[in-house]
């Protein structure tokens, strides 16, 4: 536990770093859209497992992840759809204690689209 809390701290203080330079960082909430509905060894079945990220080299790109070790407001919203008619969401992360600034952000966004007002088509991927 120890070292876990050594390693967060060195994860904070690069993230601090980071987001310095920005007022926010803005990415892919996750690379492509919802899974199927099946479930395999208790996680979702990918619809397009060619575009899921390769967990052996280490490179999943998850801002998300890396925000919540280190204390970081965030937020995900809709941003599109997927060539198969499903949600795509972008993450929105900002500095340490500056939650208002992610929200005005998304609120931004959100007043210049109409993805946040859109329905997948059913049935869902099946």
């Amino acid at each position: 536990y120890l070292q876990a809390q050594r390693i967060r701290q060195v994860l904070i203080q690069e993230a601090d770093e980071l987001l310095s330079r920005f007022d926010v960082i803005i990415v892919p909430t996750w690379p492509n859209g919802a899974a199927l509905k099946k479930v395999q060894d208790g996680w979702p079945v990918p619809a397009h497992p060619e575009l899921e990220p390769d967990e052996s080299t280490g490179s999943i790109p998850r801002i998300n992840s890396m925000a919540n070790l280190a204390g970081l407001p965030g937020i995900s919203i809709p941003c599109g759809f997927d060539d198969d008619g499903l949600p795509l969401a972008i993450h929105i992360v900002g500095s340490a204690w500056d939650e208002q600034k992610v929200l005005d952000v998304a609120m931004a966004y959100q007043n210049e689209t109409d993805w946040h007002r859109r329905e997948p088509p059913f049935p869902f991927r099946d």
